[in-house]
């Protein structure tokens, strides 16, 4: 499998040392070396706002790593881990369906039919669903489906 370029954004909390950023840049550079990558750059971002507040944390040190490196390299945590620290026991970042599968809630009478809907929807179902009801194309990347169930 030829090897392509994958972006890794991790956040630290804002009182992180720069040894300890230094430190958990040496974990990931290791786990990918073992696998056959290369880490191309690192971008230290330094501390910037959240877009919301993470336990009592209103910003966090950011991190950016360029890596090549065949599919191998994608990080897949056992089911009911949480990869990093903190009280939360879930992330919306797992393929498990305990972290995927949250409470959707759509409102809009000139939209959205009344009632409860017991199909499964993903997170990834928004994007597509709100570009239909704008009838503007959704996202290139969009993977997801229109919820059309939920719909007028």
């Amino acid at each position: 499998m030829a090897d392509r370029q994958y972006e890794l954004l991790y956040i630290l909390p804002p009182d992180s040392t720069e040894q300890q950023v230094a430190e958990l840049h040496e974990q990931i550079a290791s786990v990918v070396s073992r696998l056959n990558g290369q880490i191309e750059k690192t971008d230290n971002w330094g501390r910037r706002r959240l877009a919301y507040e993470i336990g009592p944390h209103k910003e966090g040190v950011y991190v950016l790593e360029l890596i090549n490196g065949s599919g191998d390299l994608m990080l897949v945590v056992k089911p009911y881990w949480y990869f990093g620290s903190g009280t939360s026991g879930t992330s919306h970042g797992a393929p498990y369906a305990y972290d995927t599968n949250v409470p959707l809630i759509m409102m809009g009478k000139q939209w959205i039919k009344p009632g409860a809907y017991g199909q499964y929807a993903e997170v990834v179902d928004i994007a597509p669903t709100l570009s239909f009801l704008l009838r503007v194309r959704p996202p290139a990347g969009a993977e997801g489906r229109v919820l059309t169930e939920a719909l007028r």
